[in-house]
This record gives C-alpha cells, structure tokens and sequence, in this order.
C-alpha cells in the first residue's frame, strides 16, 4: 500500500564564507509521507510550548549539572550524554522533521527573492 505524500518546499541557506556575512538562498522542493510530516509539526508545536514554561531553564541547568557528573564519574563523557534538553529536543525535532523525505530538486536564488518568499510565504 502506498502511503499520500506531502509535497511541499523549504526557503534555507548556506552561510560559505564565515566572518563575511555572505550568504547564498536556496528553494528545496520535497515529498515526504504525511503520517511523518504531521508527527514532526506535532512535536516541534510541543517543542516550542515548552520552551516557555516558567522555570524550564532552571530545572535543565540542574539536570545538565546531574548528567555531567554522572558523566564524568563513569569515564569519558560522550556528547550526547550531557547534551541539555533543549538542545536534544532541537535535535530530535530536525530528525523528525527530515525522516522520510525525498529531495526532489534545490534551487539557488538571490536574496531578493527570498526576502520576497519569507513575506508572502508562499512560492506563488
């Protein structure tokens, strides 16, 4: 059985030149199945609210503390054992958002059309 597909496209760019500021836009344009996409909205809508519960960052800087020693104690931390929590959900929510998709094409374009795409929000 074949799943529906979601088609859809992202405005991104690559920063090549660091220090200078120069930066080169690009339209990608990708399919991926909907059951993923609606579970990758779904999560970085979750993401985002708890981001703003009151006390979030305190109780991270105590985990992060907790995991670290921890850490430590048992050898070599490895970097995803003492990463905070907002980073690892930031993580999770970019592998969520990229699972499953095809890329179909890449399209460089110049600044201005990308300033024109952010403001309509759509690519008609």
């Amino acid at each position: 059985m074949r799943l529906p597909l979601k088609r859809g496209w992202t405005l991104g760019y690559i920063s090549h030149v660091v220090g200078t500021g120069e930066k080169r836009y690009y339209v990608e344009l990708f399919t991926q199945p909907w059951h993923r996409w609606l579970a990758a909205r779904a999560y970085h809508w979750y993401d985002m609210r708890v981001f703003a519960l009151p006390g979030f960052k305190t109780v991270e800087k105590v985990k992060l503390g907790y995991d670290t020693r921890r850490a430590v104690r048992a050898g070599t931390p490895e970097p995803w054992q003492v990463l905070p929590w907002s980073n690892d959900q930031d993580c999770r929510c970019e592998h969520l958002r990229e699972r499953g998709r095809r890329v179909l094409g890449r399209l460089e374009i110049d600044a201005d059309t990308a300033a024109q795409f952010r403001k309509k929000g759509s690519l008609l």
